[in-house]
């Protein structure tokens, strides 16, 4: 009934409890106007209407942003690598003081870590994009490429110590990317007065990767979120970037059908790349040859 005494549509609830001895202890009814469920159901529809509209909203902002990533990155590569002919020919042709040497170098190491950052950029917009990180893969001797990544570090970073241990032989593919991004963050991040140990091997069906740092340990909480596009934890202002580096390794590492652990204490960290190898890479392994038969 209304206030009015007329009559009103109403919706009914009841529900009653029980003791343990199955009595009843009370019966609960509620009511209320039918008018109201009506409105509060209507309600309920606009806000899903509305949370999915932004939703969209936000997916399309999304996909726009990272397109525009994709392309601006792409048409970086051509300046920088114009910049990069044009120090290498100055330093190989013209004959520079002392002084411009050391400017020529920095240059050279500036437009090195460009081109990494946008190769970075380039490889998370493939990934949101597009189906993920593409793979070429192929039979090669895995020593030389890491190898060459190592010396690479070196060029960039001369007053670091890094010693190398390998013996692998498998199916890489975007390694050397890999463990380049894994070595620079073990400069930027470590301490400068312990050497960085890279060590690669392949055990039990499996290619095992890591690099170690000294320094400060990372947080548990840091620790979580490494992987994570455009985290970059407690950085300098020197060392500042895009935060992209340790989320292409994971990506790359996932391609790979591996994993990618972190292991941080107060004696090292510990960055640690591990893949199945096949069954033919796994045997020739076993004989840890690093070089190509002569």
């Amino acid at each position: 009934m209304s206030r009015n005494a007329l009559p009103a549509a109403v919706i009914a609830n009841a529900a009653e409890k029980r003791g343990l001895d199955g009595e009843q202890v009370f019966t609960r009814l509620t009511m209320f106007k039918a008018v109201d469920r009506r409105t509060y159901e209507r309600s309920l529809v606009a806000a899903r209407t509305h949370a999915d509209a932004a939703a969209a909203a936000e997916h399309d902002s999304s996909v726009l942003r990272e397109q525009f990533i994709a392309v601006h990155g792409h048409d970086l590569r051509n300046p920088l690598a114009a910049l990069a002919a044009g120090i290498h020919m100055i330093s190989e042709k013209e004959t520079l003081s002392e002084r411009g040497e050391l400017v020529a170098k920095e240059m050279r190491a500036s437009v090195s870590r460009a081109q990494s950052l946008i190769e970075n950029v380039l490889d998370f917009a493939r990934g949101r994009l597009g189906d993920g990180l593409t793979l070429a893969r192929t039979r090669t001797y895995l020593a030389p490429v890491l190898e060459q990544v190592v010396s690479e570090i070196r060029a960039i970073a001369p007053d670091r110590e890094i010693t190398a241990h390998f013996s692998i032989d498998c199916d890489p593919s975007r390694i050397a990317q890999l463990a380049s991004n894994l070595i620079a963050n073990a400069v930027t991040h470590g301490a400068s007065v312990i050497p960085i140990e890279v060590e690669a091997r392949s055990a039990d069906g499996r290619l095992v990767f890591s690099v170690v740092n000294g320094g400060a340990p990372i947080p548990s909480a840091a620790r979580e979120r490494l992987f994570q596009p455009f985290f970059r934890g407690a950085v300098q202002r020197r060392q500042e970037g895009l935060g992209l580096g340790l989320f292409i390794v994971n990506e790359i590492a996932q391609a790979h059908g591996g994993t990618m652990e972190v292991g941080s204490s107060e004696e090292e960290t510990r960055f640690t790349f591990t893949m199945p190898l096949s069954p033919a890479s796994s045997s020739s392994a076993s004989a840890a040859n690093v070089q190509p038969p002569g």
